[in-house]
């Protein structure tokens, strides 16, 4: 069965393995190039450059040992991003007003995208666990959307899913048209009584979605299920934002983290020179004298060759040097002086002498490298305080880490806002014929301003700094109530208790010192003071008193509950002086004037 649209000739071409868009090669490279530190893949043209007199075994031993030192740099990255959703403004809303009477209950898009979604319980779970990396390592990513299950009852409604398709997968994309993707899956077919694995290719027009399976090893295709969406619209999502190069009307685009590859690159490739630098200049190497030499050429470094009428070639075992070989913790053999030259040291043994400064100078630099990157993307703060801590680091630009990370925020909401839209058209569009009423049901996504993403330390620091220079008392207090719900972010009880003492403290980030000379002053009322002094008290009565209901109250109404304490207080102290006598009075009065100044 072939489709309207596509002839069997262009079938054959898709599936061929031989035809692909125009920019493939361009965008696998631009994919591969952030894979190497993202996913740890070996960075053949690095690993395999020869240095400068350079020996192969040198060259081999490098590329042997390698290591993916930059791939927790990538994750660092990637961690920190995920933190977007825990921003206080990330919110996904749904209007009730606006749902649909004739969708059941526990079949709605909320049910369905919130709680029921398909092996992450939630849409946002996928986001931030599958579509952030693939976004991240690889713009020209597709997001396909279409249901998992080939057979629908007629009472049951689809389970559509984003599946992805990376660069290298995407075979032909016109954006608004249709899409040939191939599949990560397998199909197994028996030819000639033998089973065999073939491949699956996807294409999705603005009509349908099908699948089709090879079936022979000639390359021959079946349609294996097709389901006609009808949604008059492409259900595929392109990653995209930066523009990379186009092709006429289409454009290809390069990731958001294209600026940390070149010195990330710097990083691995210097990374891999330390390594040979390590074992040449800090393992220990022994040298004796001995009388020993290579067994195969008697100390000559040559031995008689085949097939050359017994041409002399150099030692395949001592490789010419007419020693033994030797590893970097073996022992240096050095022959024993000849007459007439100088005499053996006492004792005949010893250890080589190395400079390991070019070491340390190549670990500098690889660590400089790795905080350069960072820095190119404003996440400087994600390298380790040691770092930090050398010099090298400068402050942190706030402005500009936010427009970054802002960026990003604005990406996954714009491929969100597709998917909700696909999935709502797939599973409702039969029941609502009214498309008004089928935009009315889908929810609005913000996307966050405030981020959670500087690390306790920094805001640390920044807020001793703010105190030391005695920045405003505002500006302190809104530190505060920033390093405590960053601090206390897993335990919400004590997150939103600090967060309540620093909100209703009338003199939060004010010393005790400047307290007691605007008291003395008069600059400030007595309750203003017996609050800033009883503020945890007093907040822990009213969280006693109102439960979670003093959580959820009104600014102007938590504070005037914390008043009438300050009030009651003073009035209690009052009371108990008028039964005291003058002198006990005073006393009274005293201690209640130092309560205030926050003693």
């Amino acid at each position: 069965m072939l489709t309207t649209k596509f002839t069997e000739e262009q079938l054959q071409n898709f599936f061929s393995g031989n035809y692909f868009h125009k920019a493939y090669n361009e965008t696998v490279e631009l994919a591969a190039k952030i894979k190497v530190h993202s996913d740890g893949e070996c960075p053949e043209d690095l690993i395999d450059e020869r240095r400068p007199s350079e020996s192969m075994a040198v060259k081999d031993y490098r590329k042997k040992i390698w290591e993916p030192i930059t791939k927790p740099v990538f994750s660092k990255i990637n961690t920190s991003l995920n933190k977007i959703r825990r921003s206080s403004d990330w919110s996904i809303k749904y209007e009730p007003s606006k749902a649909n009477e004739r969708v059941p209950a526990g079949e709605t898009l909320s049910d369905y995208c919130e709680n029921n979604f398909p092996f992450f319980t939630s849409l946002t779970n996928w986001a931030f666990g599958v579509l952030l990396k693939n976004y991240l390592v690889d713009a020209n990513t597709l997001v396909c959307v279409y249901p998992i299950q080939e057979e629908v009852a007629a009472n049951e409604f689809l389970k559509p899913f984003p599946f992805i398709f990376n660069s290298d997968n995407v075979i032909e994309y016109i954006e608004g048209d249709y899409a040939v993707v191939k599949s990560t899956d397998k199909v197994m077919y028996t030819e000639n009584n033998v089973q065999k694995w073939g491949d699956c290719y996807y294409i999705l027009t603005t009509a349908s979605v099908q699948r089709w399976e090879q079936y022979t090893s000639e390359n021959d295709y079946k349609l294996a299920w097709e389901y006609p969406h009808a949604l008059g619209v492409l259900p595929v999502v392109k990653a995209k934002r930066l523009v990379q190069k186009s092709f006429g009307w289409q454009f290809y685009f390069e990731s958001r983290l294209n600026a940390i590859i070149p010195r990330l690159n710097e990083a691995l490739r210097e990374y891999s020179d330390l390594q040979a630098e390590v074992v040449q200049h800090i393992f220990s190497e022994k040298w004796e004298f001995i009388s020993h030499e290579c067994n195969e050429c008697k100390g000559t470094g040559v031995v008689k060759g085949t097939g050359f009428a017994g041409k002399e070639i150099a030692c395949h075992t001592c490789e010419g040097s007419g020693n033994k070989k030797r590893g970097p913790y073996s022992t240096l053999e050095l022959k024993p002086p000849m007459a007439g030259e100088a005499i053996m040291p006492t004792p005949p043994i010893g250890y080589v002498q190395k400079q390991i400064d070019i070491v340390k100078i190549q670990d500098e630099r690889i660590d400089k490298h790795i905080y350069q990157a960072l820095a190119s993307i404003n996440m400087e703060f994600l390298v380790n305080t040691p770092m930090a801590q050398s010099g090298v680091a400068k402050e942190v630009d706030r402005d500009e880490l936010n427009n970054f990370v802002s960026s990003i925020a604005e990406d996954i909401v714009a491929i969100l806002d597709s998917i909700y839209y696909f999935i709502n058209e797939y599973r409702y569009k039969i029941l609502i014929s009214n498309q008004d009423e089928r935009i009315n049901m889908l929810p609005s996504i913000a996307v966050p301003e405030k981020f959670d993403i500087l690390s306790t330390n920094y805001l640390e620091t920044e807020l001793q700094n703010a105190k030391n220079n005695k920045v405003n008392p505002v500006i302190v207090n809104a530190l505060e109530i920033e390093y405590a719900n960053k601090k206390f972010n897993n335990d919400s009880s004590i997150r939103d208790k600090v967060a309540l003492i620093l909100q209703l403290d009338p003199l939060a980030g004010i010393s005790e010192d400047d307290k007691m000379v605007r008291f003395n002053n008069n600059w400030i009322t007595k309750e203003n003071a017996i609050i800033s002094a009883n503020i945890q008290e007093f907040v822990s009565r009213a969280i006693e008193e109102k439960g979670q209901a003093f959580f959820d109250m009104d600014l102007k109404d938590k504070k005037k509950m914390i008043l009438e304490y300050a009030k009651q207080q003073i009035k209690d102290s009052s009371s108990s002086a008028e039964i005291l006598g003058d002198t006990e009075k005073d006393d009274v009065l005293n201690d209640a004037k130092t309560i205030a100044d926050g003693n």
